[in-house]
């Protein structure tokens, strides 16, 4: 990866180059063109000169800059007729066979490149992109001006182990070129292959593409550069639109994208130079704590990026793993990150012979890595806390996930001839108020899960739901939680559990005595905050639309004794047993009447309890009394049963 990132930027300056090389035509006599180009490190086979046509040609033009060596086979231009004017005149510079090379993975060949409207004086280019040039190339790019710059055809081939892959861009123009940013860089299309067979083959195709706003001084700096004192990330390009994406491997993977569109990029270097990273990193010795140090030392300069809305549409895949097919479909897929990350799809389904799984939609949205990467920052400075690593630390942050419209048709993994086929209408997580990374508000919602009972399943709760007349399940979960620094208290506002057929139970209360402690990344200091909260309300609701009739008449069959007469025993015993734990007191004995009515007609029941002193009952309290009505005398309880 490193050797292409390379490669890519020593690619785009080529065409500076060869421009810079025609602007020397401005010298008067070919001697003087030759001794420019030698003294900025380029060599030249030949060089013919028209002091009456102010005509030029170049030939067997050479450089080298490290690993890195370009040619241009010819070059022909034409200036001011006595070659002394200061600048090239409109006329097309047409450079012939020009390629480019960085060491034996990567080279760039482009048949032919006609650069229109070269705005630049007559010993400008010897200075900005000469191999011996002192100034950063960055700078330099920032006096490139040209009308267009056309290539029918450009080829870009590099090799990695034993394959090499060649990919062949049609007709690419870049127009408008004012100190070194381009408005409009486009081309009609591409092809891709490589040399390796079976598996490992791969071939593909891209449609038509543009991208506007092209800074490219910038963009050469994200990988040559650092970061210069409180920089700020700033537009690298905009507008880029790809079409009719379409890859095939050897392996029998397919996908095909109709198209990819991106609205801006904007980045800025990091602490260090990009390609210093990614040296250091092909360098880095092959051992566990050096693979760390150096994947977190790229990952550092993540940070530095800026992606506006970015979508995929008409996405479909296929694939074939050992003889398995499958296939399946993205109708979108779209990302943006700039302080935060957000991701969603839409209408994504996949299908092999065994199963069938669908999702309308997922969204995620406010993801934040700082705190992950801090901590791997921490452990690429001393490998040795690796083991010391606090899960939590490494959870990145978000706002809200969500999953609507899931669907699942599969092959029983327990009973061949029977299929497991499952919906939920959507779940959602959203967080708030965080502590590093750590939520104080969470909302989790999960809204009709929805299942047919395997008739014949083995599992002994899905069993006794059939005995109760179960053949369909729909069940929805939510809990709602916040907390009040200032009061110290988290607040349990819903835990609720509902089902059609079934009814709905519903807890909320809340937990005082809850510091910022309890939400510490260290699970020491949590478990230790956690120990001193203390319960100081808690309200228990109950809406029955058939559960317990149904459970009483399947606990009947198995104990054999009538559903009526275990209603009365239990009953009888609830309007008992709940004073005798609780203590006396119309708190327990209406707790214990209302429990008893709702046996004996289900229905609603609420039950409703909080501590006298407003401080809570807390573990050591359960703990240290040996008296349960101890504790009912603590407590103010109401109830009632409809």
């Amino acid at each position: 990866m490193s050797r292409l990132t390379r490669n890519l930027l020593a690619a785009a300056s080529i065409p500076a180059i060869a421009m810079g090389l025609v602007a020397l035509a401005g010298q008067a006599v070919e001697t003087r063109i030759a001794a420019g180009l030698a003294a900025s490190g380029i060599a030249a086979e030949r060089v013919d000169a028209s002091l009456v046509t102010g005509r030029i040609a170049l030939s067997g033009l050479t450089g080298r800059s490290g690993d890195s060596a370009w040619r241009v086979g010819r070059l022909t231009a034409s200036g001011s007729p006595a070659l002394v004017g200061p600048a090239l005149a409109a006329d097309p510079v047409v450079l012939q066979d020009l390629s480019f090379s960085y060491g034996s993975a990567f080279t760039m060949r482009l048949p032919k490149l006609e650069v229109t409207g070269a705005d630049l004086g007559k010993d400008a280019l010897a200075a900005l992109f000469a191999p011996t040039a002192a100034e950063p190339i960055a700078a330099r790019l920032t006096r490139l001006n040209a009308t267009s710059l056309v290539a029918p055809e450009l080829v870009f081939v590099q090799k990695v182990g034993e394959t090499t892959q060649t990919t062949t861009y049609r007709n690419v123009t870049a127009r408008d070129v004012a100190r070194g940013r381009i408005a409009r860089l486009a081309g009609d299309g591409a092809t891709l292959a490589s040399t390796a067979t079976g598996k490992e083959a791969m071939s593909g195709t891209y449609g038509a593409w543009s991208v506007d706003n092209v800074d490219l001084p910038l963009g050469v700096r994200l990988y040559a550069d650092k970061a210069r004192p409180d920089e700020k990330p700033a537009p690298i390009y905009a507008n880029y639109v790809m079409a009719d994406i379409v890859m095939r491997t050897g392996a029998g993977h397919a996908l095909e994208i109709k198209q990819i569109r991106s609205e801006s990029f904007a980045g800025m270097p990091g602490a260090e130079p990009m390609l210093t990273a990614l040296e250091a990193i092909e360098k880095a010795p092959a051992n566990d704590d050096e693979k760390l140090k150096q994947a977190t030392r790229l990952l550092g300069l993540l940070g530095a990026y800026e992606i506006g809305q970015t979508d995929m549409t008409g996405f479909t895949f296929s694939f074939n793993e050992d003889g398995k097919t499958g296939k399946g479909r993205i109708a979108r897929m779209g990302m943006s990150m700039r302080a935060t990350m957000n991701f969603a799809i839409e209408g994504f389904e996949v299908e092999t012979a065994e199963a069938r799984i669908a999702m309308a939609g997922m969204s995620l949205k406010d993801l934040s890595v700082t705190e992950v990467l801090s901590t791997l920052k921490d452990v690429a400075s001393d490998p040795a806390k690796a083991a010391q690593i606090n899960p939590a630390n490494l959870v990145p942050r978000f706002g809200r996930f969500e999953v609507t419209g899931i669907s699942v048709d599969a092959q029983d993994t327990t009973n061949k001839d029977q299929r497991t086929k499952a919906d939920i209408k959507a779940f959602a997580i959203e967080t708030g108020a965080h502590i590093g990374p750590i939520p104080t508000a969470m909302a989790i919602r999960l809204d009709n899960i929805r299942m047919k009972v395997p008739e014949r399943s083995k599992d002994e709760n899905l069993r006794r739901l059939i005995a109760m007349g179960y053949r369909d399940i729909d069940l929805s979960l939510r809990l709602d939680t916040a907390w009040d620094q200032g009061r110290s208290e988290l607040a349990i506002r819903e835990l609720t559990a509902e089902g059609p057929d079934m009814g709905t139970l519903r807890l909320s209360g809340t937990l005082g005595n809850v510091d910022k402690d309890v939400f510490s990344t260290d699970p020491a200091v949590a478990q230790v905050a956690a120990m001193a909260a203390t319960a100081r309300t808690l309200t228990i609701n109950v809406d029955d639309r058939g559960l317990f009739n149904r459970w009483l008449a399947d606990h009947a069959r198995q104990v054999k004794r009538k559903p009526e007469d275990l209603r009365v025993e239990y009953g009888r015993a609830a309007v008992a047993l709940v004073p005798a734990l609780l203590g006396p007191g119309e708190g327990p004995r209406a707790a214990g009447a209302a429990i008893g009515r709702f046996i004996a007609k289900p229905g609603k029941l609420e039950i409703a309890a909080r501590t006298k002193d407003g401080t809570g009952l807390g573990i050591a309290d359960f703990m240290m009394l040996s008296d349960p009505t101890a504790i009912g005398q603590r407590l103010e309880i109401t109830a009632k049963a409809e």
